[in-house]
């Protein structure tokens, strides 16, 4: 029979380390969750993908009850470990006042940033600051954005499992190919500064990362293609001054939709290498993806199809 926290006597507090079946968890959650506040968050599929992956680690962090019970915190770790299949090890507290609810997950997060700082400076002289040399600002966002389009996925920032991407993920990735990563967020940081602004340093260097590292598209070609964009002149009709001013947004026509930033680079990317305008003017929808050239696109011959189109 699975085993679950009894009521406790008033002030009578106790930790102990329990190893949590599918079974006992899922038992918590239908007997004990009764008075929690939170609804049930999408981030416990996103801890059962790491479970599932092996990428869920012990942290020390709490399943707490108060002294009738309850469940005060940790629903989503025991769905996920219900859903995965997968004990895990977890610290349980027991007998809180049902109030100390008022003071759970009110702090300042974690950024990824903290984590990477961590992992690069862990074991080495605390005098030696490796984070500063090896770290590019803004890196982490331009993971999240490459990995999301390599899922043809065009929603970021969405809130929805399937968009999103776990600390744990995002490091491991970043570690992997951090050179890449730095050098994307670099230019990211310089396309954003070129531009005034408007082309964002993690969406720039995000797609570019995905371009070139992920569907090896010849490099000249695609800091070219942001270049331009970034340097639009304001009498040039091509369709890096009409994509640029599509990007800028003023008239309102993408709002603040990531997918429709993404589809607006789509529109723009694709309209370059077809030769054909009518990607940019399609502001309903755009079903296409990033179009991947075979080979060196010749941009003189391009601008010449598009004049005659």
């Amino acid at each position: 029979m699975a085993v679950y926290p009894q009521n406790l006597k008033m002030n009578k507090i106790s930790i102990s380390l329990k190893r949590v079946t599918p079974e006992v968890a899922k038992e918590i959650l239908e007997k004990k969750n009764t008075g929690n506040y939170r609804s049930m968050k999408n981030a416990s599929s996103l801890y059962e993908n790491d479970m599932k992956n092996n990428r869920w680690m012990f942290n020390g962090d709490t399943i707490r009850f108060d002294w009738n019970g309850v469940l005060l915190d940790g629903q989503n770790r025991l769905k996920a470990i219900e859903d995965s299949g997968i004990p895990q090890e977890c610290i349980f507290v027991e007998g809180l006042d049902p109030k100390c609810v008022q003071t759970i997950d009110v702090g300042y997060k974690r950024s990824p940033e903290d984590y990477i700082k961590f992992s690069i400076n862990q074991g080495l002289d605390k005098y030696i600051n490796n984070f500063e040399k090896m770290y590019q600002a803004g890196a982490t966002a331009v993971v999240k954005l490459s990995m999301t389009l390599c899922r043809d996925n065009k929603q970021i920032g969405h809130s929805q499992t399937y968009a999103r991407v776990s600390n744990t993920m995002l490091i491991d990735e970043y570690m992997s190919d951090n050179i890449h990563y730095n050098e994307s967020a670099r230019f990211g940081k310089e396309i954003n500064k070129l531009s005034q602004g408007v082309l964002k340093p993690s969406h720039v260097g995000g797609i570019y990362h995905y371009l070139v590292y992920r569907k090896t598209v010849d490099k000249d070609l695609v800091m070219e293609f942001f270049n331009k964009l970034a340097n639009y002149s304001t009498s040039d009709k091509s369709f890096y001054s009409e994509g640029y001013r599509l990007i800028e947004d003023k008239k309102g026509l993408l709002g603040r939709s990531g997918k429709a930033i993404i589809n607006a680079y789509i529109r723009i990317w694709n309209s370059k290498l077809s030769g054909q305008k009518r990607h940019l003017l399609d502001l309903d929808k755009c079903d296409t993806w990033f179009i991947i050239p075979n080979e060196r696109i010749d941009d003189t011959e391009l601008e010449t199809a598009m004049a005659e189109a």
